[in-house]
């Protein structure tokens, strides 16, 4: 468990996992509004977002067939 100065335990934080839907733009606006409250105040989760804020562009730029071929073989599975 890693802790940070000040007694703060990430693994405590209830919002340590709303980084990827907060990117892919998947929460409610009221989660939304709600999650960007709390990055104002905590460095853990804003380094989250900070590492996979990319990944939207990358994801734009696979061709639609592409797309459907690997959703295909994901099925397969």
């Amino acid at each position: 468990m890693t802790t940070v100065p000040g007694g703060y335990d990430p693994a405590d934080d209830p919002y340590r996992e709303w980084d990827a839907a907060y990117v892919l733009g998947a929460l409610a606006p009221a989660e939304r509004r709600e999650y960007e409250r709390h990055l104002g105040a905590c460095e853990a989760c804003r380094a989250a977002v900070g590492e996979i804020a990319g990944i939207p562009g990358v994801l734009g730029t696979v061709a639609p067939q592409e797309r459907a071929e690997l959703l295909a073989a994901g099925a397969g599975r």
